[in-house]
């Protein structure tokens, strides 16, 4: 039983030296699809695949709209918008014009505002969160210092509680609704920051760490976030319809969210958040498309720069991995280093993140090797009912252009174990929950704890959901069949704390 996420790639990465190899084996198959100059051939192929690609998903997944844009060394490859904005409307899709909730890819433009105040000198990867935040609860005494780099990769050890983060009351205009919503700081100071690990660890995907990156940038440049958003990210780049949260002059531009029920869509409500910079971004396909120029570009575009060349260096590179065999984080992007699932899954290295709004769903991808950017988005998702959206295997169709080799199956060892294996035995859960909240809180909404992993241990093997898991050494175990490698964590003590695969960057909290 795999449990690899997809991108959140998944969702959604590798040491250096892997990175050049596999850079190196890629080199003659797409010497010509990684120079400046790309054939009039391949862009024709290229436009008619992705074309005939998103048509078919919006038929099979009941789409009303979709829009892509496809970067590679600063130029623009592909950008097109196929149906309709709104249903109500009827609009088309408009990828310059049309402007999307890109939801949790809010979470990669805050921490890349953050990563600016790095290269601009105003904050380092070393500086203490307690300089320019210092409500945090420690309701376990930690003792260890909560620092930048820990926000920008998801370890910082705090807890996702998850309650009063969303201001309903849909049946009131949107003005009124914002009107009921306390400042970041004020919430995050009544009791929303709570440490539960040391700093460093292991990665737990972090909403309220996210958050805190906000006050953080409010702190540092005396602005509000949405202020400091435009000033750092959208302004430089000429997003000129970016704003967090849609403006007052541009919501008849915002396309609606859709669920489908009974063969017919229906629109869903705008979410308004106080966790504002997690998930609160609104964009156009054109704005995502200067971003992604920016990042594929050295950091710069034709409207300004973003990022030095060196800070591009330090996003493309893991800034934390729990082994180095398996992937972690880069400044707020999930890393992997294949796409998809083995045997199927592509050998190429990817940055990336998701994003999801009640009706709305999206997914930014970076491919280092080819100096690659992808965005797509659809407006209609899962949780407002219709089924599943993989508007995002896109990537898969780009991939197979580029003919990225398959990523080859992880060896077996079926050696006997002379090693009791009793301390992996146990029950693992997505740390995305809340670890410290009472029965009060939990129902007024709080996070709850998921469905457990359960491995058991027979003889030298450990059991995962009927699969069979062989020791390859001390902590790192691979499945029978070959398409997954898992890889146990250890606290300073030496005691096993939590579990992760080799192509997700989620760590199960052993419990």
């Amino acid at each position: 039983m795999t449990f690899i996420k997809y991108f959140k790639p998944t969702y959604g990465l590798i040491l250096i030296a892997i990175f050049f190899l596999m850079a190196c084996q890629s080199k003659e198959k797409n010497e010509q699809t990684t120079s400046n100059e790309i054939s009039p051939e391949f862009i024709s192929a290229l436009t008619n695949k992705v074309d005939s690609t998103l048509l078919r998903k919006m038929e099979e997944e009941h789409l009303p709209g979709v829009a892509v844009v496809i970067v590679q060394n600063g130029k623009i490859l592909y950008k097109k918008g196929f149906g309709v904005a709104s249903i109500k409307t009827n609009k088309n899709v408009d990828v310059d014009s049309t402007i999307f909730r890109i939801g949790s890819v809010s979470k990669a433009l805050t921490m890349f505002a953050l990563t600016k105040l790095i290269d601009q000198g105003k904050l380092s990867y070393e500086s203490p969160v307690n300089d320019y935040f210092n409500k945090i609860e420690n309701p376990y005494n930690l003792q260890d210092t909560l620092k930048v780099k820990h926000i920008l990769t998801h370890t910082g050890g705090l807890d996702q509680i998850g309650i009063n983060r969303e201001v309903r009351e849909y049946e009131l205009p949107l003005k009124e609704r914002k009107k009921k919503r306390p400042t970041i700081s004020a919430y995050l100071e009544d009791g929303n920051i709570r440490r539960i690990r040391p700093a460093g660890q292991h990665f737990t995907y972090d909403t309220y760490g996210s958050t805190l990156a906000g006050v953080i940038i409010e702190k540092v440049t005396g602005l509000s976030y949405p202020e400091a958003m435009d000033l750092l990210v959208f302004k430089p780049l000429g997003m000129n319809l970016s704003s967090v949260e849609v403006n007052d002059e541009n919501i008849h531009l915002l396309a609606s969210g859709h669920g489908y029920k009974d063969e017919k869509y229906f629109t869903t409500p705008y979410e308004l958040y106080v966790t504002l910079p997690a998930s609160s971004i609104d964009a156009s396909v054109t704005d995502m498309s200067r971003l992604l120029q920016a990042l594929t570009s050295n950091g710069s575009n034709e409207h300004g720069q973003l990022f030095s060349e060196k800070m591009m260096n330090n996003i493309y590179s893991p800034q934390f991995r729990p082994h180095p065999e398996f992937v972690g984080m880069s400044h707020g992007l999930w890393e992997g280093t294949v796409f998809g699932t083995r045997p199927d899954a592509f050998n190429v290295r990817t940055l990336g993140h998701g994003g999801s709004m009640i009706g709305t769903t999206c997914n930014l991808n970076l491919t280092p090797e080819l100096n690659l950017g992808i965005f797509v988005v659809a407006n209609r998702n899962p949780e407002s009912g219709g089924g599943g959206v993989s508007i995002w295997k896109i990537f898969n169709t780009v991939f197979e252009l580029y003919e990225i080799k398959k990523a080859p199956l992880f060896e077996v060892t079926n050696t006997p174990v002379d090693e009791n294996l009793s301390e992996y035995a146990g029950n693992y859960y997505d740390g995305v929950f809340c670890h410290t909240c009472s029965q009060e809180e939990f129902e007024k909404g709080a996070w709850q704890r998921g469905n457990p992993i359960e491995i058991k241990m027979k003889d030298s093997i450990l059991i995962i959901g009927g699969e069979n898991y062989h020791m390859r050494e001390k902590d790192i175990f691979v499945s029978g069949d070959g398409k997954e490698m898992l890889y146990f964590g250890r606290d300073k003590t030496g005691k096993i704390k939590f579990l992760v695969s080799t192509e997700d960057a989620t760590s199960y909290e052993r419990i």
